[in-house]
């Protein structure tokens, strides 16, 4: 397989039979799709350092999207540059294509590949002789089916852990990271989500998001329907959700959490492929964006930490992305390689 096959495929370029003659090559060897993952990479950041969106071409789409004549426009710093964003965001869109380079171990397991009609590129189990480990990777997003038929969709940068089998008195999967669960409902057989902030989410059957990063400072729990207990590990003390609720629990503080009702939406959006801001710290922002790109973005300027970002965003390049916030909020940025360089 030469790697203008491979190229051609990430671009998209081959016909069918051609693309299955690629995927069998990739999914034939460990090696294989070592090096097909790192064409992927270099082949998204070419694209990334050379897609840069004109300030003409940006003043288009602004214009297009029915924002006023921005060669005029004087930008304020903080209160005005949230407006601008705010008017701007049903054209904001970012992708879901950036795939990490990654070393897997296959032992007696394999991978999965997706079907091509999913946002999501790929996910890897790692077997052993009792569970499975799906990792999703920075960049794409990942759906698994659990041995009971329930259904967990993994956002980027996840991991979710489970046995071959649940036995009969619980469903057990361990998950750092986010996922969205459509648990299969049966009262006498409970399911337990734990996760490594020493909570863990016991449910009978529901719909819920929880979001519980390793580098995030709280676990998020949002209920779309049913309900679920939050069972404080250390404790043994039990919080109860219920539909349209958000519970979250605080680093240093898992014993006072915040409850309160919210619109779920803006919680599950992203399984859908969008991300979406509103009114969200610079930091949160910079961890999302880095998570869902691959890359580590740097900010050189203290002040653009104090921001606060509202868009939306679906489909587009970071270059573009990023091309545009320096458009509206006078935010620059250089790339270089796996970094993003931000001042002001």
């Amino acid at each position: 397989m030469t790697d203008e096959q491979i190229i051609r495929y990430i671009k998209g370029e081959l016909d069918e039979s051609e693309r299955t003659e690629v995927v069998s090559w990739i999914k034939s060897e460990d090696c294989n799709f070592r090096h097909f993952s790192k064409l992927q990479l270099a082949e998204t950041f070419r694209e990334m350092e050379h897609e840069a969106l004109s300030d003409e071409e940006a003043k288009e789409r602004l214009a297009a999207a029915g924002w006023p004549d921005t060669a005029n426009q004087k930008w304020k710093k903080k209160s005005g540059w949230l407006s601008i964003i705010t008017r701007i965001a049903a054209i904001l869109l970012i992708p879901l294509t950036v795939v990490g380079v990654w070393t897997i171990s296959r032992k007696n397991g394999q991978i999965k590949y997706l079907t091509e009609s999913t946002n999501a590129e790929r996910i890897i189990p790692i077997q052993d002789a009792a569970s499975s480990t799906y990792i999703v990777h920075p960049g794409v997003q990942g759906d698994v089916i659990l041995p009971d038929g329930s259904r967990v969709r993994l956002n980027s940068a996840s991991t979710l852990k489970c046995p071959d089998r649940f036995d009969e008195q619980a469903r057990v999967v361990e998950l750092s990271g986010e996922g969205f669960f459509e648990v299969e409902g049966n009262p006498d057989w409970p399911m337990y989500v734990k996760t490594s902030k020493g909570l863990t989410v016991k449910v009978t059957g529901t719909r819920f998001n929880v979001s519980s990063y390793e580098n995030d400072p709280a676990l998020k729990l949002t209920l779309v329907e049913g309900s679920v207990m939050v069972i404080h590990e250390a404790t043994d003390r039990q919080y109860k959700v219920l539909p349209n609720e958000e519970m979250v629990f605080y680093d240093g503080r898992p014993t006072l959490p915040h409850k309160q009702e919210v619109d779920v939406l803006p919680a599950i959006i992203w399984k859908d492929g969008i991300l979406l801001f509103e009114n969200t710290q610079m930091p949160e922002v910079i961890k999302k964006l880095e998570r869902w790109y691959c890359v580590d973005i740097i900010p050189q300027d203290p002040a653009i930490m104090e921001m606060r970002f509202t868009a939306s965003f679906e489909s587009e390049s970071l270059t573009r992305v990023l091309q545009l916030l320096k458009i509206t909020s006078k935010i620059d940025y250089r790339i270089e390689g796996k970094q993003v360089f931000l001042t002001r």
